[in-house]
């Protein structure tokens, strides 16, 4: 694949494939394709560069959420796990390894 493939090389190649699959009876293979041609039909006509920055981007604004997640409440997860330890559990529980999830 050279620097200057776009998704619509990448598509046509695709549904080729998915053809030679449908064509052969191999179903598996052929949904396969078509989830992979769904995919990037969105994207046609951009190079794979961008459509690389693009994924990259979204990846990283993703992680980034995540990491701005809520604060565990500290005195929520201690009076859990007392109440899991009045439960009758055969342990105490420890509860700095209760703060590592």
């Amino acid at each position: 694949m050279g620097q200057d493939t776009d998704v619509h090389e990448i598509l046509v190649a695709l549904s080729r494939l998915q053809d030679l699959y449908a064509d052969s009876g191999t179903k598996a293979a052929e949904r396969s394709i078509a989830k992979v041609v769904e995919l990037l039909t969105p994207h046609d006509g951009k190079s794979m560069e961008t459509l690389a920055v693009e994924l990259r981007a979204a990846a990283s604004s993703t992680t980034a959420k995540e990491a701005a997640a809520l604060p565990v409440d500290e005195t929520v997860v201690e009076r859990y796990v007392q109440a899991l330890n009045a439960g009758g559990t055969d342990s105490q529980a420890d509860i700095s390894r209760a703060r590592a999830f």
